[in-house]
């Protein structure tokens, strides 16, 4: 509980997020006087530690919920941060002293995050801490590489990166610390393995930045070049600093207009409309109604564009900000918040990045996330701006980045449901068939898609309807002009080269679905590979509760997760009353392609029988016995004969 509150220091926790983030999803029976305890327990340890520690601290009933109010400098998270914002501060002028200060940040780190504590919320605030200590690391390589030390921070870098392999900016600082070093060929050695694990992670290839760097020294023309600056996160969230202000700020020159570094025109972050929008007119149209409506009294509109990767939510939210930009004529704000990556955009460096497009100079930001995002909100009131956030990891990322009038308008994609958001949610589904034909006829063109006409719809039928999919085979065929549509329908036909084969280059549907897979926690990746191996994309929850080898309620917990990740819709009710499950086409393919390397050989063989037996159930009445041929394996004979009779037996009382 106390991790919980410190995380929002100097903010008020709501109860019902106090018990999520401490409990999860199995709170106990009275978990409100358990919290009440937790409460009163936590009051008398704050009591102590201000006789031992000094300083102010104490917890306060606020709003329905709790804040810890403290001095910041009390937490490390914040000196740290405090650090690190003054090394860069002094960089160009005097890196010695930045690396003393970065060397001193990087000592506040000991062990683990919140080591020993379980749950979910803890296991994702550690993700998005690691990277901010990375990242201070590889800030510090750059600066001890350009005094000509590389040799110091080559072990160090190693080390890091050993338990870090797809942190690129420490990739990049590790080959140019051995390149400087005089060790070229290890250089060389070391991103051949960070690309290929890469490649084995995340199905992509690395960053545009460690392809210059290697292109650069396989040309030779790596110079021992100055700093170049921060690498890694600016800084964590949460609370303000002392006072507020950054503890290196300077006074503008003498003469100097602060008002002059406003921007001579609105801000415009939006990226180029580029994309198909075909089949999405009437999501585009519900949104622009939304984020325009006047309400009463004014509220700021807020429109969620929601679903599972490769839907096409950002082409979306772009195209109607564009079309936006004359009704927010202050300006468009634009920022891609990495949600479904495993190190997300942190809010407080997403509000930086908002306060210089906004006018603000570096040196006037604010280092907490409270003192920007009061400034934030500040310079928004009463002005017709549109924020887009694309890409939002969940809520707690989203909510600073609300502006806090009714006058601007935000537009948010994302693969969760963000259920506990205000806001208006559209979800995305797949294509309509006509809609994904003519997206493909016009990438292709009409002509090559007409003369063919049973080979595009079939093409549309393996792509799932997914924009994505679709995209990614009109863009191989426009590639290969010389092939016929119905050449690419038949290398799709294959389930186990569909996945790979819809690939071109940096538009990959693996790569897009690998994103959501590896956001999810272990036991959701375990049902969502077994499922992957039934065979059939339409399954009941009693059919989970086989495969999974567990009892009711544990089956639905872990199958709510996968639905709150977008992998997984709900089909429907069956006429017994368990409910029905729907996974798309293409993410049970790739469902299946992860089992098959991550699952034993055993498993999956235990798996695909009972994907068979449940294959027949569904077309069969109780009491009849399925014609299916039993795999000789040990076993298999057991685990369907058992799997049946409680089929048999659910569904018989399930008729009554």
């Amino acid at each position: 509980m106390l991790a919980v509150l410190l995380a929002d220091l100097g903010r008020p926790v709501p109860q019902d997020l106090l018990i999520d983030r401490v409990w999860g999803g199995s709170p106990p029976a009275e978990v409100r006087n358990a919290l009440y305890t937790y409460v009163t327990r936590l009051r008398r340890i704050l009591v102590c530690t201000r006789q031992v520690e000094g300083g102010k601290v104490e917890l306060v009933r606020q709003r329905g919920g709790y804040l810890l109010d403290a001095d910041p400098t009390l937490l490390d998270l914040n000196r740290h941060r405090c650090l690190a914002e003054r090394a860069r501060a002094v960089a160009d002028n005097n890196p010695e002293q930045a690396c003393h200060l970065l060397r001193q940040a990087a000592d506040l780190w000991r062990g683990e995050p919140l080591a020993g504590l379980p749950g979910d919320w803890v296991a994702r605030v550690r993700e998005r801490l690691v990277p901010q200590r990375l990242g201070v690391l590889a800030e510090r390589a750059d600066l001890e590489i350009g005094l000509g030390r590389a040799d110091r921070v080559i072990d160090e870098l190693q080390e890091a990166l050993a338990e870090n392999e797809l942190f690129e900016p420490l990739s990049c600082q590790l080959i140019r610390a051995l390149w400087h070093a005089g060790r070229g060929a290890e250089a060389l050695e070391c991103y051949a393995r960070v690309r290929r694990r890469i490649a084995d992670e995340l199905g992509v290839e690395p960053g545009a930045r460690l392809r210059r760097l290697h292109e650069a020294i396989l040309r030779g023309t790596l110079e021992a070049a100055a700093p170049a600056g921060p690498v890694g996160p600016a800084a964590p969230a949460g609370p303000a600093a002392p006072a507020g202000s950054r503890p290196d700020a300077v006074e503008p020159p003498e003469g100097d207009d602060p008002q002059a570094a406003q921007p001579p025109r609105p801000p415009c972050l939006l990226p180029a409309a580029v994309g198909d929008l075909t089949g999405r007119d009437e999501e585009a149209e519900l949104l622009c109604q939304r984020l325009t409506a006047a309400g009463s009294p004014p509220s700021m509109p807020v429109a969620a564009v929601l679903g599972m990767g490769g839907l096409g939510k950002t082409v979306l939210a772009v195209h109607v900000a564009h079309r936006l930009r004359e009704h927010f004529d202050d300006g468009q704000l634009y920022v891609d918040l990495h949600g479904q990556q495993r190190s997300p955009v942190d809010p407080s460096d997403a509000l930086a990045r908002f306060l210089r497009a906004l006018g603000v100079a570096d040196s006037e930001i604010p280092l907490g996330l409270d003192a920007r995002a009061e400034l934030y909100r500040s310079l928004l009131a009463d002005r017709r701006v549109l924020v887009v956030l694309d890409g939002a990891a969940d809520e707690s990322q989203i909510e600073p980045l609300l502006p806090g009038s009714g006058s601007c308008g935000v537009l948010i994609t994302s693969r969760a449901r963000l259920a506990a958001l205000p806001c208006t949610r559209l979800h995305l589904n797949v294509l309509e068939v006509g809609s994904a034909i003519r997206m493909l006829a016009r990438i292709v063109g009409d002509d090559r898609a007409l003369a063919d006409p049973v080979a595009a719809r079939e093409l549309v039928r393996l792509c799932g309807y997914l924009p994505l999919a679709v995209r990614v085979a009109a863009a191989r065929l426009v590639a290969h002009p010389h092939w016929k549509i119905s050449g690419l329908v038949s290398r799709l036909v294959d389930e186990r080269r569909r996945i790979a084969e819809l690939r071109h280059g940096a538009l990959e549907v693996r790569g897009s679905f690998d994103l959501s897979y590896q956001r999810i926690d272990p036991q959701a990746r375990q049902l969502l590979r077994r499922l992957g191996l039934l065979g059939c994309s339409v399954f009941s929850s009693r059919v989970v509760e086989q495969v999974l080898g567990t009892d009711r309620q544990t089956a639905e917990g872990i199958l709510d997760r996968l639905i709150d990740a977008q992998m997984l819709d709900i089909a429907g009710t069956g006429p017994a009353g368990d409910v029905w499950f729907r996974l798309h086409e293409l993410v049970r393919i790739h469902a299946r392609d992860r089992a098959e390397h991550e699952e034993s050989g055993q498993e999956v063989r235990r798996i695909t029988a009972l994907g068979q037996l449940f294959g027949q159930q569904s077309e069969q009445q109780p009491g009849d016995r399925p014609a299916v041929n039993v795999p000789a394996q040990a076993g298999a004979a057991e685990h369907w004969d058992t799997a049946w009779k409680k089929w048999e037996a659910e569904a018989s009382v399930g008729s009554h």
